[in-house]
């Protein structure tokens, strides 16, 4: 018994002394690291998901901030992905947004559903200014980053005439890196059809201040789908300077597109339609290219001239003042074209929206709205909302009931569905001379 006492006792100062050596063992000495989080922001952002994505966001207020530091659901995609994953046509600018999984295609170009609410491109950002994106072809090569932002966003991007609900989209240009840049591409997209462009960026000056970024870009040539044909221009040059006390940057654009054979909008059920089962029991076989919907002459055309200014200001070491300005021209629309040939005069022939005091000012005698799809069923919302306004009250369009709606399948481009564009327009301009024109919804 006394063996075993004296047994347990060593066992039990062997452990002792185990615990206590591990735990002297455990203390280490302070370990200061000094290391920059960021890097400089005229070079290569932090990315991530293999350079996809940028860990850097600039959204309004929000300018050059780390994604995780914006307390909303951001996504900044690069200008590595815009390159691998854009394709030539109407709708690469789509392709590109499908990235982020907030953002789903639509049938109609240029527009996206974010979070299910419809955007169009009136309502996207360039350099964070609204309304400065094209509703037709642009071209991407002179954008740098895209900013996707879910969920309202008034207060990081302000108040525009088009509030969407659902997200905002921020297009940012280009801008010359600290290393000099010489780029030359020919990217093949299908059939015939070759893009070539090029990339030059410099910085000058007293510590590189001045920085210049250059991209043009020509393509040419039949698409995969038999017929159908694209032929673009454009040239952007952005130039920026930076320094201790203030940051410029101004971005000047042109682009031409032509487009054969393509862009009208088919889609086999209505977006507003809820008895979808009865409508299309069974999903359609996917389209062949080698069979093209639109018809040999259907065509379109467009010319946009762009011009965008951003300047920050510091004021003390907790003031800044910035300004955003811009301006977007292009050439009228199919609709507008169609209202012309009619004998019609289009009262603002270079812009897509104007205020309640422009249209207080023009008074037109009618009224034309164009909606987009999923909004189909809206039309008389639409409508309730001019005639209930207090403040049209002395507008010719609104005291005579000459206000219409126009769906955008039918005024987009020429093709197929143009007929229907001209029956809404012509019953909106002489109601006596045209028969009711059937429902859209």
């Amino acid at each position: 018994m006394k063996k075993l006492t004296k047994l347990l006792m060593a066992a039990c100062f062997i452990m002792s002394c185990s615990v206590t050596a591990q735990a002297q063992g455990s203390d280490l000495d302070e370990v200061i690291v000094n290391a920059d989080r960021y890097k400089n922001s005229l070079t290569e952002d932090q990315t991530y998901a293999g350079g996809y994505l940028s860990g850097k966001t600039s959204l309004g207020l929000q300018k050059d901030k780390d994604m995780m530091e914006v307390p909303a659901s951001t996504m900044t995609i690069t200008d590595k992905a815009i390159k691998d994953f854009a394709i030539s046509g109407n709708n690469e600018i789509m392709d590109i947004l499908s990235l982020n999984p907030s953002v789903r295609r639509t049938t109609s170009p240029n527009v996206v559903s974010v979070r299910g609410k419809y955007t169009t491109a009136s309502q996207m950002n360039v350099n964070n200014i609204p309304g400065m994106y094209s509703n037709f072809t642009m071209g991407t090569n002179f954008i740098g980053n895209i900013d996707v932002l879910g969920g309202p966003s008034l207060v990081y991007s302000g108040s525009t005439t088009q509030n969407v609900i659902g997200g905002t989209i921020n297009y940012q240009s280009k801008r010359a890196g600290m290393a000099p840049l010489n780029d030359v591409r020919i990217k093949y997209t299908g059939d015939s059809n070759f893009q070539e462009s090029v990339d030059v960026g410099r910085r000058f000056g007293k510590d590189n201040e001045w920085g210049v970024r250059i991209n043009a870009l020509t393509g040419d040539g039949k698409l995969a789908v038999h017929g159908e044909k694209l032929k673009n221009r454009n040239i952007f040059v952005n130039l920026d300077h930076y320094n201790s006390e203030s940051s410029t940057n101004l971005l000047l654009g042109y682009a031409r597109s032509v487009h054969y054979g393509g862009n009208s909008i088919f889609q086999t059920v209505s977006s507003s339609a809820t008895n979808y089962r009865k409508l299309m029991p069974y999903l359609p076989s996917a389209p062949d290219g080698k069979h093209n919907l639109n018809p040999s002459w259907a065509y379109q055309e467009s010319r946009t001239w762009l011009m965008t200014l951003n300047h920050e200001q510091k004021i003390n070491d907790h003031w800044a003042a910035y300004l955003n300005a811009g301006i977007m021209r292009g050439e009228k629309s199919l609709a507008g074209n169609i209202l012309e040939s009619m004998g019609g005069e289009l009262l603002v022939p270079d812009s897509r929206e104007i205020s309640k005091e422009q249209l207080i000012e023009l008074n037109p005698d009618a009224l034309f709205v164009v909606v987009i799809e999923g909004n189909y069923d809206k039309a008389d919302q639409v409508l309730s909302y001019f005639y209930n306004e207090r403040a049209f009250d002395s507008v010719d369009c609104v005291k005579n009931h000459r206000i219409s709606v126009l769906p955008l399948y039918s005024i987009y481009s020429a093709g197929v569905r143009m007929s229907d564009g001209i029956d809404y327009i012509g019953k909106g301009l002489y109601p006596d001379l045209f028969q009711d024109t059937r429902s859209f919804t």
